[in-house]
């Protein structure tokens, strides 16, 4: 008996590793056998905020949209049962099962919520939603403020089915350089600028920022035209000086109108704006496909600018007819001595465009031409012609040892920069067409007269320059070309006066006192 208990304890002895090496899955045979799926208790399955919805959570009226629950990391590649709801106002509207995408159309605008409850094989579940808003009319507003944007407004958006898309700008980014911050910033937000109805830019240079716009558009993958949308900006600008100053900007995007909007007026724009055809009456129109503008000067002027031509160079244009009026009043009332009218508005016009420093450098090489040209004409008797060519040559061959001068002591910043324009070529030769009516022959510059004149010349010069490249000036005129008309009823007026000039009474001033004492 003994004998047997001893037999079955080492039985039992060497059975007992073997059934703990069991429960312990311990490899046998080479790892054939498959490895068991872990099964985890409730206290490590994840949180439902680990998991998440993917889709859109901003969707415009009759759109399809694709929705998807993402698995944290520790159980992506699990299988899984998913329920979605879809909610309004703790309503529920739909119920779906048996899908892993869910795909609806929204056809009502406002809130709504998608949840939905999914099980995992290993027994984990989890409920996590997503609030989507369904809209109508979407509005970008790019600005560099929205501190004045409410809850309340908001509100008020949702509840009229509008989308009021913020997209932050500052006029310090910089618009022009194609990396700058700003061009940066409507590049990521491109799709709400594409999708927009409503486009409004307030409180940042509407020019540069629809030139941005622009270039992001055209360098995106779908170059959408702006036809269809509406787009307002915020300027103090009274819209007959804005339209032109837009032009250029706005036809790239093929934009037929775009409205004005006072300062501070953007929240009542959008309490009163329903759809994007109940535009407010706020805005004022600027209509570029409108045919009635072909009937006026502004009208022409507005299409130049939206055809291309600068603006500033419509500006300049119009400033030359208003310096003219203001040499010939100097000339015909006051009585001062302009070598010609031509004379001092190609003096000022040169300065204007290319430059002070450039264009006194060649008047003071044409002046040593001319005086060159008086020497060799008086000791060979050379004819007009002949001394006309004379001069230019000699013009063109100090021109250039000036320039080689300036290089050599590496001051020709300013003619390098300005001959990197061959329209430069033009403010030159006008220099040696000033110098030559100025400097002439038959006056004496050295003396007592001769520097009266020029005197007269140089302050009749500056005036013209100062109406030349006055900004304000141009942008009056631009806003009321129609003066140019009165502008030749006083020429008219001016050129019918034969009174007294100023100057003459002050020239026989010692005569009328001598009159007095007589008398």
């Amino acid at each position: 008996m003994s004998r047997f208990f001893l037999l079955f304890s080492g039985i039992v002895t060497l059975a007992i590793p073997i059934f703990a090496f069991a429960q312990l899955e311990m490899p046998v045979s080479g790892g054939l056998l498959p490895d068991p799926v872990p099964t985890f208790s409730p206290e490590v399955c994840p949180a439902s905020t680990d998991y998440w919805i993917e889709g859109n959570t901003e969707v415009r009226i009759g759109t399809s949209q694709e929705y998807a629950v993402a698995l944290p990391f520790s159980r992506s590649g699990a299988t899984y049962e998913v329920r979605y709801t879809l909610r309004r106002s703790d309503e529920t509207i739909e119920t779906v099962t048996g899908q892993e995408r869910y795909l609806r159309q929204f056809s009502t605008p406002g809130d709504a919520v998608i949840e939905a409850f999914l099980r995992l094989s290993d027994g984990c579940e989890a409920t996590v939603s997503k609030r989507v808003r369904i809209y109508q009319t979407l509005i970008a507003y790019v600005s560099d403020d929205f501190s004045w944007v409410d809850e309340w407004l908001s509100d008020l958006m949702a509840r009229r089915s509008i989308l009021l898309k913020p997209i932050e700008v500052s006029a310090q980014w910089g618009f022009l350089d194609a990396g700058s911050p700003a061009s940066d910033m409507l590049y990521k937000q491109w799709p709400s600028i594409r999708d927009a109805d409503v486009v409004i830019v307030d409180g940042v240079d509407p020019i540069p920022v629809l030139g941005a716009i622009d270039r992001v558009r055209s360098n995106s993958s779908n170059p959408i035209s702006f036809h269809e949308k509406r787009v307002y900006v915020v300027s103090e600008i009274r819209a007959n000086l804005l339209g032109k100053l837009l032009a250029s900007s706005v036809k790239p995007l093929w934009l037929s109108d775009v409205g004005v909007l006072p300062p501070g007026s953007v929240m009542g724009f959008l309490v009163s704006m329903n759809t994007t055809e109940g535009a407010s009456a706020q805005a004022e129109m600027i209509l570029y496909a409108e045919p009635s503008r072909f009937y006026s000067l502004g009208g022409l002027l507005e299409y130049l600018s939206y055809e291309g031509f600068s603006v500033s160079f419509l500006g300049l244009l119009l400033s030359i007819a208003l310096a003219t009026l203001a040499l010939n009043i100097l000339k015909q009332i006051v009585g001062t001595y302009v070598f010609g009218v031509y004379n001092p508005i190609l003096l000022a016009l040169s300065v204007t465009v290319a430059g002070g420093r450039f264009s006194m450098l060649f008047l003071g090489i044409a002046f040593v031409a001319v005086l060159a040209t008086g020497f060799f004409a008086k000791r060979f008797y050379l004819l007009y012609n002949a001394k006309r060519a004379l001069l230019i040559s000699l013009y063109i061959f100090f021109a250039i040892i000036s320039i080689a001068a300036l290089r050599a002591f590496w001051v020709d910043g300013f003619v390098s920069a300005a001959f990197a324009n061959p329209f430069a070529l033009f403010p030159v030769f006008l220099m040696v067409m000033v110098a030559d009516k100025v400097f002439q022959e038959d006056i004496d510059v050295f003396s007592r007269g001769g520097v009266v004149s020029l005197v007269q010349f140089t302050v009749v010069s500056v005036v013209a320059f100062l109406v030349l490249d006055s900004i304000p000036v141009r942008y009056f005129l631009l806003s009321y070309p129609d003066i140019l008309l009165l502008i030749a009823v006083f020429n008219l007026a001016v050129g019918r006066y034969t009174g007294l000039q100023f100057f003459e009474y002050v020239r026989f001033l010692p005569v009328i006192g001598k009159l007095r004492e007589e008398e």
